[in-house]
């Protein structure tokens, strides 16, 4: 049966790509029947949204690229807005959101005079890719302005749009009761006005609600829903995503069986369809449902895929980064040459007329002089750019370096602690095994710089710190209790209690660990304590080494006994 079932799937699928297709290639027939400007500008926009909704987001970009070329010869300020609002479209599309930013703003400082309601979509676009870097105070602005301008000019679809961006914020923040209101509001609307691409999405947005409040049921239902209307209107994404939200809601629901056929349904239309970012995510979700299952050799080589697929994105946008470089090197030296040439023609034509001609002797000299101060700026300014690419690829090199430290520091780590939470209890490995999998794929997707303060920091510690047994106990004070921990300081002294306690479970045997922060005036001082073997001769291996960087990285002193046990102490200068 499940057999049959794919392979209707499998052909509804290719029957959507074939009508978007024909879509795209009825536009690129129209393209060259058109011969003026105006018209080829709004094709080219077109095909870029159908490019990158098919998944070709690189041809979605050619597209407009092509449109830009057109603008410098006849210029159209709302034609180019329109137009950097679709690359910061293609750009959010592929996940490079600070690209897409800028281009988002360059179009709505041109809305903002021409075109109000364009403006609405550029503010509730910007809220969108904030909710997606998990800047929600910066989503919420955005929104919020965008609502207001759509309830200012009447603008209903505008305002419903927005309100739908604000119920995703509202979830994020767990304010799931508003989150859950403010989409059934705009369910109705989209309902209503029979938008139902719109409304596949939004019964997806409930459904999650519902999941993050355990109403699995009702989460279920909308699901469902969301999905009928996603295989008649919405794109291959939208569909990826809702066989990946069953998968990992039959999971909460202990069905591992259909989780397991839904996410693979996910994983193979993410692969057909060039998908890799969602594709890396939903062989994460596979992976810890086939461990769930003792399919452990298929549990580990989901997992070996996802990594592969993460380090190709990394060393893609790297390569993007350095070939733009090298395009704008090679533009600037194609300038030189030319003006090179113009200065080598100038000085001939002076030559010619200087007999004949003294003022315009005196007229070429000058020119002279003025070409090769802008020559010489020329040069200057490749200099510069030459300098730029070192430091490109020394921040590249960098980047690596520190990424094996976190590796180190947080992996290494975790994986110690799961090892003795295994000794006392083995039903604890699978849930430390599944946090592993998490710091895997957040050291991987956002190279582990998510800021860490106040309650993170004191979570994330809580959680490392192990549960204590009859022959160990572990405590942990922060005094006073509301003391806030601000970043760079929270991951740093993350790490620093992440390394001792690793160290400590390897080789301390102790029985009693204090772990103690302390606000003392302008002061924060941690101590680390702990009654185990100690060691009479101290080698400073990688692990101490990354403790003292990050005590240097702070300002701070430290100082370690090593015999009768093992203690840290570190004075940090610190305003709380």
């Amino acid at each position: 049966m499940k057999k049959i079932i794919a392979v209707f799937f499998l052909i509804f699928i290719q029957l959507m790509y074939c009508q978007s297709q024909k879509k795209i290639d009825s536009l690129e027939n129209l393209l060259l029947n058109k011969t003026d400007d105006i018209s080829q500008i709004k094709i080219l926009n077109t095909l870029s949204r159908h490019y990158t909704k098919v998944g070709s987001s690189q041809k979605g970009q050619e597209q407009l690229d092509k449109a830009l070329s057109i603008l410098t010869k006849k210029p159209d300020s709302l034609l180019l807005a329109e137009t950097y609002f679709n690359q910061g479209y293609v750009l959010q599309y592929v996940g490079d959101y600070e690209n897409a930013t800028k281009k988002i703003l360059k179009a709505q400082d041109i809305f903002k005079v021409l075109d109000k309601k364009r403006a609405i979509q550029a503010l509730n676009l910007l809220g969108i890719i904030n909710v997606r870097l998990k800047n929600n105070e910066k989503a919420y602005e955005f929104s919020e302005s965008s609502m207001k301008l759509a309830y200012k000019i009447g603008d209903s679809g505008g305002y419903y749009k927005t309100k739908k961006t604000l119920a995703i914020i509202n979830k994020n923040l767990k304010n799931f009761e508003e989150a859950l209101q403010f989409n059934k509001d705009v369910a109705d609307f989209e309902a209503r006005t029979k938008n139902y691409f719109s409304l596949g999405k939004t019964y997806n947005n409930i459904a999650i609600v519902y999941d993050k409040t355990k109403k699995y049921d009702s989460s279920l239902v909308y699901y469902k829903k969301a999905l009928r209307l996603k295989e008649q209107y919405g794109s291959k994404r939208d569909i990826i995503n809702s066989y990946h939200g069953f998968g990992n809601l039959y999971s909460k629901m202990n069905d591992l069986s259909k989780s397991e056929f839904h996410i693979l349904k996910a994983r193979d239309l993410a692969k057909s369809s060039n998908f890799p970012y969602e594709l890396m995510h939903i062989l994460q979700s596979l992976a810890e449902i086939n461990y769930q299952q003792g399919k452990y050799k298929q549990a580990f080589d989901a997992l070996e895929e996802s990594k592969v697929i993460s380090d190709s994105l990394r060393s893609v946008k790297m390569k993007t980064n350095i070939a733009e470089l090298e395009t704008k090197y090679e533009t600037q030296q194609k300038e030189n040459e030319i003006l090179k040439l113009t200065n080598e023609n100038i000085q001939k034509e002076a030559s010619l007329t200087q007999s004949k001609y003294t003022i315009f002797a005196v007229l070429g000299a000058l020119l002279l002089i003025v070409s090769f101060g802008y020559f010489y700026w020329n040069k200057r300014k490749q200099q510069h750019q030459l300098a730029l690419l070192e430091n490109s690829v020394k921040s590249s090199e960098a980047e690596k370096s520190r990424i094996g430290k976190e590796l180190h520091d947080n992996i290494a780590g975790t994986l110690m602690k799961l090892v003795h939470d295994s000794e006392s209890a083995q039903i604890k490995l699978s849930h430390r095994l599944l946090q592993t999998y998490n710091e895997v794929r957040d050291i991987s997707h956002q190279l582990d710089n998510t800021p860490m303060h106040n309650e993170m920091f004191f979570d994330r510690v809580l959680d490392i710190i192990p549960d204590n047994t009859e022959t160990q106990e572990f405590t942990f004070e922060i005094t006073p209790r509301h003391l806030q921990i601000k970043e760079p300081h929270g991951t740093h002294i993350f790490r620093i209690i992440q390394e001792l306690i690793a160290n400590n479970l390897k080789y301390a045997k102790a029985s009693q660990t204090q772990i103690q922060i302390v606000s003392n005036d302008d002061t924060l001082v941690f101590m680390y304590k702990d009654n185990g073997i100690g060691t009479t001769t101290f080698k400073k291996g990688n692990g101490y080494k990354n403790i003292e960087d990050r005590i240097t990285l702070m300002n701070g002193t430290l100082n370690i006994v090593h015999q009768n046990g093992f203690s840290v102490t570190a004075n940090i200068p610190y305003s709380s």
